[in-house]
């Protein structure tokens, strides 16, 4: 038996060498940076509207330039619900291009300075919400060994145009983002100088930097103002490194004593500071958490489905999952959410169990479903992605849609020709273990004999290799 190939979602982050225009009309800019500007674009084949991020490499220093394939290198192997999603990228001698999801309810920066000037306050509740959310991205992050380091209002997205309620936050920009080295600590002073942790002014540093900016902005989002701020750099500089500030502003009678005592354990000395999994556990996050969703979005039998699909259907189903708008995934997310009770934006085997035993009016034993974890954790690292997650769950009603189809074979099509060929989907999915029974149904498909085929034939592939699977099943 030949060994199973182990998923590497990164390998659905395509890389072209085609132009940008030959795929995708620009359709405004969105904004701009120190370092980048941001265009809405649109899809010509399957229509999808995305964001895409460019660099011009001629206007920036070879440094510059490493840190924004950081950051390519960072988002291609994060999968987490309140991460922004990198699909494509596009890249000359001149230029990169980053495809990504589109957020168009602006930053949380936007949000801030709206309340200011109408003079409300966020509701708690709502706010908390949000705050769970960065805070386990932030989690997440460091989890896998990376630190932010520019955490800032403007670093936060909103996916839909409204209110922040019910709506999900996106964390975004890891230009600064850096491997963390438990042995030596980070020396480089990087940042936005309001968010910035003492310990980066002095240039000695660990992951809680990150901590400390979430308390800044939690703090400047109660209250409408920054907690250190001076008429410059070099005075809130002296603030920040003082670590004094109050709750004496008169806002803070209508702030609950739970948040405040939660800013209290994120900005002080880098020792006595939370990590993102003790902000997660304090009682202004718990008091609010999300509970298991009361409806029928959830499917055990979908589940049994997924487990009898071999690794080229998984692969499809997943790479199909990972380019869903959120919005139309939004219900399955909320499960996502209610069985990840610790907020890592992963689920473990316990969580899994204790989910599906909540929600399923089936008895379903321990063992059946460990070997359902088992089946849907595809990258086998003991925990069950959000991408891994979604894919699980999605029925053939979604993954069989034209539009989403479409969208594979898009990135499948590397020439942009109109055709692909075995190796093209050999690339992006891997097939080893079942390739002789793929290539049949290809080779069947392909009518001219050019091994290649078009569109049309691959939705008939899909479809015949899908059938077979749900006609084993039932």
């Amino acid at each position: 038996m030949e060994e199973r190939e182990k998923f590497d979602k990164s390998k659905f982050v395509q890389k072209f060498d085609t132009k940008l225009l030959d795929s995708y009309d620009v359709n405004y800019e969105i904004g701009s940076g120190g370092f980048s500007k941001v265009y809405e674009v649109r899809n010509k084949a399957s229509d999808t509207i995305r964001a895409c991020k460019y660099i011009d490499k001629r206007n920036y220093k070879e440094e510059d330039v490493e840190k924004f394939k950081k950051e390519i290198s960072i988002l291609k192997d994060f999968d987490h619900p309140n991460i922004v999603k990198l699909y494509e990228i596009f890249e000359t001698d001149k230029s990169f291009y980053l495809i990504m999801e589109k957020c168009n309810g602006g930053n949380l920066g936007y949000k801030i300075t709206e309340r200011i000037n109408l003079e409300k306050l966020f509701d708690e509740k709502i706010l908390s919400e949000v705050f769970r959310q960065i805070t386990s991205a932030i989690k997440f992050c460091h989890d896998k060994g990376i630190c932010h380091r520019d955490l800032k209002p403007e670093n936060i997205c909103f996916l839909n145009l409204g209110s922040m309620e019910n709506n999900p936050s996106k964390l975004i920009d890891f230009g600064f983002g850096r491997v963390i080295d438990p042995q030596n600590k980070m020396k480089s002073r990087v940042g936005s100088s309001l968010y910035m942790a003492p310990e980066v002014i002095k240039k000695n540093y660990n992951e809680k930097c990150d901590i400390w900016s979430l308390g800044v902005i939690l703090f400047f989002i109660l209250s409408g103002k920054p907690p250190f701020f001076g008429e410059n750099d070099t005075e809130t500089t002296k603030k920040i490194l003082s670590i004094k500030y109050n709750f004496d502003d008169d806002v803070w009678k209508n702030v609950s004593e739970d948040a405040k005592d939660l800013i209290r354990h994120m900005l002080v000395k880098e020792n006595e500071r939370y990590t993102a999994e003790q902000v997660l556990a304090h009682p202004w996050i718990k008091k609010y958490e999300k509970k298991m969703p009361n409806d029928t979005k959830f499917s055990i039998q979908q589940l049994r489905i997924y487990q009898k699909m071999n690794d080229f259907e998984k692969k499809i189903l997943t790479f199909i999952a990972n380019r869903l708008p959120e919005n139309d995934i939004r219900d399955l997310t909320r499960f996502f959410i209610a069985f990840d009770k610790n907020n890592d934006g992963r689920i473990s085997f316990e969580e899994f169990y204790n989910g599906i035993s909540e929600i399923s009016s089936t008895n379903i034993g321990k063992d059946e479903a460990k070997k359902i974890f088992d089946t849907i954790d595809t990258n086998e690292d003991g925990k069950i992605e959000y991408t891994e997650f979604i894919s699980s769950c999605i029925n053939e009603n979604i993954y069989l849609k034209k539009e989403n189809l479409l969208q594979v074979f898009d990135s499948l099509d590397k020439d942009k020709l109109g055709k692909i060929s075995m190796d093209d989907i050999k690339r992006v999915v891997g097939l080893d273990p079942c390739c002789p029974y793929i290539m049949k149904i290809f080779k069947k498909l392909d009518k001219d004999k050019d091994e290649k085929i078009n569109f049309e034939e691959f939705i008939k592939m899909i479809s015949i290799v899908i059938s077979e699977t749900l006609n084993k099943y039932n």
